[in-house]
């Protein structure tokens, strides 16, 4: 099969050094009834090896992601044929992916699934292109969404009825050709909501900074206030202490001069 290159992903069939993290796929909890309860690496290794010819025989498949920058296995992206019994068998590709939990919110998914996308419709000519994920899985519902899929209910109760018991309910989700608008329309869009949430972080950062210039000049006001309070009591303390001086020495000095009189008096009667 030819790869496919993204900005920052290499998608390409399975190779000898990708076995340790296609053990980790085939025998994590959540992805182990999706492998057929592959345990043993050696048992992963034949599953890898058997989805390596289907890949070349068919020109894509279920590939690995590689990370340009480090080359990195990061995970696995691709168009598949899937078991569900609503979707036409000509055009019954389905998108999947898995990435390790490291690589996880980077939009590593959404990137690679765009790739997909477009080699699905502008390769292989295809009218429609479907996608599915357990009901409680959120971030692979929001990858679906933003490559522009929708939801299909009725397609989730078909595809449900064919679950056991034990297995969680699925939501099927669709994209058509005329639905698809093309990766760098995609990207535009995906861009257009980065700058929006950009401009909204940056709006609330101002806001933030206008309330906190205001909480400065509240405590600068505060505190020259209460400055110019305790300088006022300190002027008005101050007074009030000369005053009783004052007036401390003046009831002294009349008091000194009632008891010279009283003196002079006495001096006078003897």
């Amino acid at each position: 099969m030819h790869p496919l290159r993204t900005d920052r992903l290499l998608l390409r069939n399975w190779e000898e050094r990708d076995i340790t993290l296609f053990h980790r796929f085939c025998t994590e909890q959540e992805i182990a009834s999706q492998s057929g309860l592959i345990r043993t690496a050696t048992s992963a290794k034949n599953f890898m090896e058997r989805l390596s010819i289907d890949n070349d025989a068919r020109g894509f498949g279920c590939c690995a992601a590689e990370e340009i920058t480090t080359g990195t296995t990061i995970g696995l992206i691709g168009l598949q044929p899937g078991p569900i019994p609503v979707v036409p068998e000509e055009s019954s590709l389905q998108i999947v992916w898995w990435l390790a939990p490291e690589y996880r919110g980077k939009y590593y998914a959404t990137e690679g699934a765009l790739a997909w996308l477009e080699f699905a419709f502008g390769t292989l000519g295809l009218s429609e292109v479907v996608s599915y994920a357990d009901f409680n899985d959120k971030r692979s519902i929001a990858v679906m969404e933003r490559i522009g899929m929708r939801r299909d209910v009725e397609g989730d109760s078909h595809q449900n009825q064919a679950l056991i018991s034990s297995e969680s309910p699925r939501l099927l989700y669709r994209i058509a050709l005329q639905d698809w608008g093309g990766p760098v329309e995609k990207l535009n869009a995906l861009a257009s909501r980065l700058l929006t949430c950009e401009m909204t972080l940056r709006t609330k950062e101002r806001e933030l900074s206008v309330k906190g210039r205001d909480l400065i000049v509240q405590e600068e006001y505060l505190s020259e206030n209460i400055s110019r309070h305790f300088d006022s009591m300190s002027l008005e303390i101050e007074l009030s202490q000369n005053v009783f001086e004052y007036e401390k020495e003046i009831e002294l000095e009349e008091l000194r001069n009632i008891i010279e009189s009283t003196r002079l008096l006495l001096s006078a009667s003897q």
